[in-house]
């Protein structure tokens, strides 16, 4: 059987890396974006997930949870907008409402950097995410 192509976003399976260090959360992010078809790796470590996007085939996104590791996070975060190769690569970082002014006062956010605050609608983290791969997939 061949998949046609014809409006079926699931023909090609988006990938996701996603950095978590709480394993509830983990699972519960993976499975999230798996029931709407997308493929979703888990990792706890910042500079594996960093590696991971020098090797080729790369995920089409990074999402980062600064929910407990603030400080490793925010430098992965923002290390993709200064590197040249992975500048195109789209990263959103979930992080605490209570937390918002060290976001805003440390996060290198622009078109394809984003930090999504809990709590939010979980078709708010899917649009969001859909966005932010078209955007990188727009400007190839």
């Amino acid at each position: 059987m061949v998949a046609s192509h014809s409006g079926d976003s699931k023909v090609t399976k988006r990938t996701v890396m996603i950095v978590e260090a709480a394993g509830k959360s983990q699972e519960s992010l993976q499975k999230f974006f798996m029931d709407r078809g997308y493929r979703a790796f888990i990792t706890q470590d910042p500079e594996r997930a960093l590696m991971r996007f020098k090797t080729w085939p790369r995920p089409d996104l990074l999402l980062v949870s600064a929910q407990i590791m603030q400080e490793p996070v925010m430098k992965l975060f923002n290390s993709f907008s200064k590197d040249r190769y992975l500048a195109r690569v789209p990263v959103l970082m979930i992080g605490s409402r209570q937390r918002k002014q060290f976001f805003i006062d440390n996060a290198k956010t622009d078109e394809l950097r984003k930090v999504l605050l809990i709590p939010f609608k979980a078709d708010t983290l899917l649009s969001l995410v859909e966005s932010l791969i078209d955007q990188s997939k727009s400007d190839e």
